[in-house]
């Protein structure tokens, strides 16, 4: 995304007799200590890892510097992931609050198909329609309010004439409760792992992104933020990642998901994308990291599964409460263990499953008649039946198990067969748990819109 150009001011600390100068060039930021006769470090507390400055055009700026002090002798110069600059002469302040965050270009203008221009050839005219414009309603824990996606219309006058054009995408979430600048990076990260699901790439982004409080100026941002990204955007056309309209209303699940925040430091996770390619070159480089990082979220899809008639285990299940039963059992005798120690016991007992390779395996029967009536751009010369998908899978898992303990690098067509299979699962099964049916999952996989 762009990234403002040279920027100075001062840091706001309340430190007497002391005073930090800043300049930021592309993405570094240098910070100067103006007193150079104290030989001492100059210890500052960060806001969540954020400090305040002013430009010396009067613009408020919080820079985040990651951690709780920050400390400086006499300059250093640091590479800072993020900051936000006020759009006008603002006052630092932490107290200051956004109720809408808004997305606008990059990635976006790949996941929507703006419909606001259209020509009328028999009148030699065109035509403008203002209801491209879609609406959600969001009530999470995280997300209490709407989310809108809409194009932009811009005119453009030159000496040559007037141009209009229909390009530019908004995304904007607009909250019931305002929230503080320190979280907005959070909605940045959830924002772009949506788009990272949506496109299979994780090199997504934007050109701009700006903070609105309605209460105050509901027609102008306060705040721009400002990411600091090492990759350039994939550049994947609108006609092969899922849309905004392919998802309809199912988004509003997925945003659920994504948005979903854990209350307890041992839930466990209800998705894991990080088997999606980090950008356009990556997606069809097969290594070990990808092959741990697939079989994790089969395994997380498999628990979170809605079909527990397939992944019910009757017989484990059985076996499983016995065992318990003969631990409490035991509890009541005089040979009794530790309490903490039965506990862990029973708690390890319940964590009892399928071997990997069967899980994965039932989840592939779950939708098979998904993958029966789908063409798969990279299957066309594989063998698809059961026996050689199971045996596929098996020695999928086998490769995870070994390269976690020694390491091995060998790779064959097998593996990369099976990779790319039970990747178009792992998007069958979110795209089903969102709620979309068995034909629109199809209809994606046969437009290439999935693991493309």
């Amino acid at each position: 995304m762009k990234v403002d150009n040279i920027i100075t001011g001062l840091i706001q600390i309340e430190i007497e007799g002391e005073s930090i100068t800043f300049y930021k060039d592309e993405n570094y930021f240098t910070f100067m200590r103006n007193n150079t006769s104290n030989i001492n470090p100059l210890s500052i507390k960060t806001n969540n890892g954020y400090i305040l400055g002013i430009t010396h055009e009067g613009k408020a700026i919080a820079i985040y510097i990651g951690y709780n002090t920050f400390e400086l002798y006499r300059t250093i110069k640091m590479r800072i992931r993020h900051y936000l600059l006020s759009n006008t002469v603002l006052i630092p302040n932490f107290n200051y609050e956004f109720d809408t965050i808004e997305f606008y270009g990059g990635t976006l203008n790949s996941l929507f198909s703006p419909k606001r221009v259209s020509s009328v050839s028999e009148q030699n005219s065109i035509a403008f329609d203002n209801n491209d414009l879609i609406e959600y309603c969001i009530r999470n824990d995280y997300l209490n309010g709407k989310m809108s996606v809409s194009s932009n219309l811009i005119q453009e006058f030159g000496g040559e004439g007037v141009s209009i054009s229909n390009k530019g995408v908004f995304l904007s979430f607009e909250f019931i409760q305002a929230a503080k600048l320190q979280e907005v990076y959070n909605y940045y990260l959830k924002t772009c792992r949506l788009l990272s699901f949506m496109t299979y790439r994780q090199n997504v982004g934007f050109e701009k992104i700006t903070l609105k409080n309605n209460n105050f100026s509901p027609n102008f941002y306060a705040f721009e933020l400002f990411v600091n990204t090492k990759h350039e955007i994939t550049e994947k056309g609108v006609g092969s990642n899922i849309t905004f309209e392919d998802l309809g209303e199912h988004i509003v699940e997925l945003i659920n998901v994504i948005y979903y925040e854990p209350t307890n430091k041992n839930d466990r996770p209800i998705y894991l994308f990080d088997f999606i390619p980090k950008n356009d070159l990556d997606v069809f480089n097969l290594n070990n990291e990808r092959i741990k990082n697939i079989c994790s979220s089969l395994e997380c899809e498999y628990r979170l599964s809605k079909d527990k008639d397939i992944i019910k285990e009757p017989n484990l299940c059985i076996l499983i409460d016995e065992v318990k039963e003969t631990i409490e059992k035991h509890q009541l005798t005089e040979n009794r263990i530790d309490e903490e120690i039965c506990n862990s016991l029973l708690s390890s007992v319940s964590q009892w499953s399928f071997p990997l390779k069967t899980r994965i395996f039932k989840l592939y029967t779950m939708y098979k008649s998904i993958f029966d009536k789908v063409e798969l751009a990279l299957c066309k010369d594989n063998d698809l039946s059961l026996d050689h998908i199971e045996k596929c899978i098996s020695q999928f898992v086998k490769h995870r198990n070994l390269s976690s303990h020694d390491g091995i690098t060998n790779l064959n067509h097998d593996l990369y067969f099976i990779a790319y299979i039970l990747t178009v699962l792992l998007y069958i099964c979110v795209l089903h748990r969102i709620g979309l049916d068995n034909q629109q999952i199809c209809d994606l996989i046969n437009e290439y819109k999935i693991c493309s």
